[in-house]
């Protein structure tokens, strides 16, 4: 199934599907499609939308599921395959530098969007269950909250 993905002509699309499997491998959780774009650092602007990765991720579908928005592994011996058997070979540089490369991606995203008080709330010490997700959602983008 990796050799299918990595024949394909568009070798763009290849490259992807390769940083999309790796991102969700080493995700602490299932990543939502809109954190894709950050975790497996889709940076060409033609793929910045949510259905642009979904139709990314469904070129993984033999690995990956989508449900409700929410990226999984058809099943958990995908995951152990990938992380442990011969499909780690997704990893050239191994899983530790792709878990900092993804840590480094996502405290580069909250030193661009989060400042004091990112939402205008002017009130010190409110907890994060008083304000709505409709508060946030204006102020950061998807992937960082």
């Amino acid at each position: 199934m990796l050799e299918q993905i990595s024949n394909r002509a568009d070798k763009e699309h290849v490259d992807l599907c390769r940083k999309i499997l790796r991102a969700v491998t080493v995700a602490r959780r299932p990543p939502r499609l809109s954190e894709l774009e950050v975790l497996a650092e889709v940076s060409d602007e033609m793929y910045r939308d949510i259905s642009s990765i979904r139709d990314l991720v469904s070129h993984c579908s033999s690995f990956l599921t989508i449900r409700d928005d929410v990226v999984y592994f058809v099943h958990q011996l995908v995951k152990d395959y990938l992380s442990s058997g011969e499909g780690s070979c997704i990893f050239p540089k191994g899983q530790r530098e792709e878990h900092s490369a993804v840590s480094r991606r996502c405290q580069e995203l909250m030193g661009r969007v989060l400042e004091r008080d990112v939402c205008g709330l002017d009130m010190p010490g409110i907890l994060v269950e008083e304000v709505g997700r409709d508060r946030v959602g204006p102020f950061l983008p998807p992937a960082a909250q």
